[in-house]
């Protein structure tokens, strides 16, 4: 187990495991093919482990305990893959990737006894992400992929094997940014994303009407400088007891595809064909809406 303590290195000792890059003959290079395997880190008054400037990481089968700021955080990296860790009881998000195409098999929530919104699965909002200026406002999105606008998009996203749970918290907006709240796994604006082999539970917003707000919810960011979402697919998912529905699609964006999802209700109602209008059919209980 790794616990704070007095140093230098790692953020000056607040970070638990730091993977950066450094420097050679002058030149910041990227550190690369790093792999953590079976720590525990607890109650660092930052992160559990920090990476920065780095290339094909990999962090797994590690736990991320109580510590001030994100269980796992990556920034500014290629190729990072987060891959069956637990991440608990962390003030901010559990996982927070940028920059990398896998997020596999982590689970991520916050103790019951902080009455603070359980929530289940890393949470990978990519630099482009709309962040909100207080705490509470990393636990709205169970899994967000969000582009605005900034330079390289969010591309070839695989998301796959994980939970994504009453992540029912309200981040208000402001400054131009709109209010959400509900989203268990968001694809918006993103491009070239699998989402496969997710369990999505019971995540509903704090506010009616909140953008955003579902199980699944493939919709376009235009309005905040991103794009259509194109290109997804959404595949063998267990969506159920989410609000407004289980998945959610504006009908924007070419090339989006949906294959044997099970849900309970979508958005619009009935089996849907892209590019086609759906029909007003309601979904049964269990039924799979898409082929």
């Amino acid at each position: 187990m790794i616990k704070p303590r007095n140093t230098k290195r790692c953020q000056s000792g607040i970070a638990g495991i730091c993977v950066l890059a450094h420097s050679n003959g002058g030149h910041k290079i990227r550190t690369k093919d790093t792999v953590i395997d079976g720590f525990l880190v607890r109650g660092f008054k930052g992160s559990g482990y920090l990476g920065i400037g780095t290339k094909r990481t990999t962090v797994e089968h590690s736990k991320f305990a109580a510590d001030t700021e994100y269980g796992a955080a990556a920034f500014n990296t290629i190729r990072t893959k987060f891959l069956h860790n637990l991440a608990t009881g962390n003030e901010e998000a559990g996982f927070y990737v940028g920059d990398s195409p896998a997020l596999a098999g982590d689970r991520a929530w916050q103790p019951r006894p902080r009455q603070r919104p359980v929530r289940v699965l890393p949470e990978g909002l990519p630099p482009t992400a709309v962040r909100c200026a207080t705490r509470p406002c990393t636990t709205v999105f169970g899994i967000g992929l969000l582009n605005t606008g900034a330079p390289g998009g969010v591309v070839n996203w695989r998301i796959r094997d994980n939970e994504a749970n009453s992540n029912n918290h309200l981040c208000k907006g402001g400054g131009g940014d709109p209010p959400i709240s509900g989203t268990g796994i968001g694809v918006l604006g993103a491009k070239k994303t699998v989402v496969k082999h997710n369990s999505v539970l019971s995540n509903r917003p704090a506010q009616p009407g909140a953008p955003f707000a579902g199980g699944i919810v493939v919709a376009s960011t235009k309005p905040l400088g991103g794009t259509a979402a194109s290109k997804n697919r959404i595949l063998n998912n267990h969506a159920l007891k989410n609000k407004p529905a289980d998945i959610v699609w504006d009908g924007q964006g070419k090339g989006n595809k949906f294959r044997n999802n099970r849900c309970n209700t979508s958005q619009p109602n009935g089996p849907l064909r892209i590019g086609e209008p759906l029909s007003a059919a309601s979904l049964g209980p269990g039924r799979e809406p898409w082929p």
